[in-house]
Formats: structure tokens, C-alpha cells, sequence
């Protein structure tokens, strides 16, 4: 007997052939889903309550801020709203 589930060849870690393949297959749809929305793929993203931390203010104030014009839009991800650290730090710069 191998351990392997199944009869299932094991792979890295002992895990199922199968199970690495749909998580090869994830990975690339993910990275598809980058390119598209132009995401570099080190560029984490921030909630609502993340971004005010970084400025320093209360959720209230950060609903406002994000109502200013020239504030970054947020990209939703599961729908919630999420602003990426980039557009944030370029916003910060001026160069948004």
C-alpha cells in the first residue's frame, strides 16, 4: 500500500495528482485574471478598514475621502470594494 488515496498517484507532499493539477490550473487562472485587470502580481490590495489605518482615520472618513474626486476607485473582489496599494501610494505621489 502507497498512503496515495484511492489509488491515486501521490505527488509533491504526498497530495493526489489530481488535486495539483486543478491547483496548476487555478494558478493560471488567476494569473489571467491579473493581466486583465492590469495587476501586478506583488500588488496587494486594501478593505476599507486597511486603507483608513494607513491614513490614519476612521471608517467614516475614509467613505468620504474615497467620494473625493481623483481617489483612487476601488476594483471589487468578491463584492467588496478593494483598493490596490499601488493606486494608493500613486494617489499619495500626485500622480493619480
Amino acid at each position: 500500500m502507497t498512503g496515495a488515496a484511492d489509488g491515486a498517484a501521490a505527488g509533491r507532499g504526498g497530495l493526489p495528482e489530481a488535486l495539483l493539477d486543478e491547483v496548476r490550473a487555478l494558478r493560471g487562472e488567476v494569473a489571467e485574471l491579473r493581466r486583465a485587470l492590469g495587476i501586478a502580481s506583488g500588488d496587494p490590495f486594501l478593505c476599507r478598514r486597511d486603507g483608513a489605518r494607513r491614513y490614519r482615520v476612521s471608517l467614516r472618513q475614509w467613505d468620504r475621502m474615497r467620494h473625493q474626486p481623483g481617489f483612487p476607485r476601488p476594483i471589487t473582489v468578491g463584492g467588496r470594494p478593494r483598493w490596490r496599494l499601488s493606486d494608493l501610494e500613486a494617489y499619495e505621489n500626485g500622480s493619480a
